[in-house]
């Protein structure tokens, strides 16, 4: 298990171009007004269902324009059949072209550097890797990283890096020498089997004879998949009121998630705010850190400083001082460091990680993302 666990959230996907919860929409329907989309139906769909339920969200108090309360309203729509003027069979498709809506407008959003004709890590994941993983494989194997994003973005930096990571929603123990990703809301390259069972995609290096050397690229996250993509749904898990079904099936993640948590001396959130609505993330923090370790710090990495106010209720009393919040980006975080005898909070991740593990190994290559 790792002495160093990394949380991502939406915050840390942001600075690569992914948008957020409030503003994924507005992204969305940018991509279908300008043509930038590979489905459109499943566009049109979306943002009609959207209009004819209006006078629905005003009545209910749902927010038309978030995401989170609109998969949740999708889903609803789903097991009722009823969205007004839409026929039935159309809205039992809702949150299947919501999913593709979502897939889409990542691709079209996440920026990966082009150099020598390859794709490089969206940044600043590269250099999160970089930093994280070290050179040595007992370095690598302290640190494990949990993110709640469906995207690909630390996936992609990993197997850029040469970093081996264990991202399988299903059982099995991580290979020895592997890191482990725990991708915990589901991910671009998950699908659900007719079986009922989750199975993992695997990911490759995107080269082509790119015509943009030095420039960024969007790159379609069909084209990551390591086979063909021709009616791959992703698997991801909605934000709302019925995900205790999606983590069903992919428990084993999350078990793997709490055997970690139980095992750290250190925590490190980035960009992750802590939805309210999101009951479950509380309650694994609360079971997994049942452990024999001792947890030494939980550290924020967010620029919002009310984020660390919902962490302090997260946290028992006994938590609370070993927390530390750090008014800071991603970007920030790594690159930031504090002067000798300086506050804690003022240190970036690389800080973090001397205090706990005693020394920060530099890897030789750091380039890109």
């Amino acid at each position: 298990m790792s002495r160093i666990v990394f949380v991502l959230g939406a915050g840390a996907s942001a600075e690569a171009g992914a948008p957020m919860m409030k503003d994924f929409l507005d992204k969305a329907d940018w991509c279908r007004t300008n043509r930038k989309v590979r489905d459109p139906a499943d566009f049109d769909l979306v943002f009609d269902a959207i209009h004819r339920m209006d006078a629905t969200m005003a009545k209910g108090h749902v927010d038309r324009d978030n995401l989170e309360s609109l998969y949740g309203l999708f889903e609803m729509a789903e097991l009722t059949g009823r969205v007004p003027g839409l026929d039935p069979a159309k809205a039992r498709d809702l949150t299947q072209a919501l999913r593709t809506v979502i897939a889409q407008t990542l691709e079209e959003s996440i920026k990966h550097p082009v150099r020598r004709a390859v794709a490089e890590a969206p940044e600043p994941f590269g250099r999160f890797v970089d930093l994280a993983c070290g050179e040595e494989r007992a370095w690598r194997q302290s640190v494990s990283f949990m993110t709640f994003n469906y995207d690909l973005c630390l996936d992609y930096a990993l197997l850029m890096r040469g970093v081996r990571c264990w991202s399988s929603p299903t059982e099995g123990a991580t290979p020895q020498g592997w890191v482990d990703l725990m991708k915990l809301h589901g991910s671009l390259n998950w699908r659900r089997e007719e079986a009922g069972t989750v199975t993992e995609v695997p990911i490759r290096a995107v080269k082509r004879p790119f015509d943009v050397d030095g420039s960024d690229v969007y790159v379609p996250w069909s084209e990551l998949l390591g086979e063909s993509p021709s009616g791959h749904d992703p698997f991801i898990v909605p934000p709302t009121w019925n995900k205790g079904e999606y983590h069903k099936a992919i428990a084993p993640v999350w078990r793997r998630a709490a055997a970690h948590l139980a095992e750290a001396e250190y925590v490190g959130f980035i960009g992750f705010s802590l939805p309210e609505a999101d009951a479950f993330v509380p309650a694994l923090f609360a079971l997994g850190t049942e452990g024999p370790a001792k947890l030494k710090r939980v550290a924020v990495f967010d620029p919002a400083e009310s984020v660390d106010e919902r962490y302090r209720q997260m946290l028992g009393l006994s938590m609370r001082a070993r927390l530390v919040g750090h008014r800071m980006s991603f970007s920030e975080a790594l690159r930031v460091r504090r002067s000798r005898g300086g506050d804690v909070a003022a240190g970036g991740i690389a800080d973090d990680l001397a205090d706990i593990l005693g020394e920060v190994p530099q890897r030789r290559r750091v380039t890109g993302g």
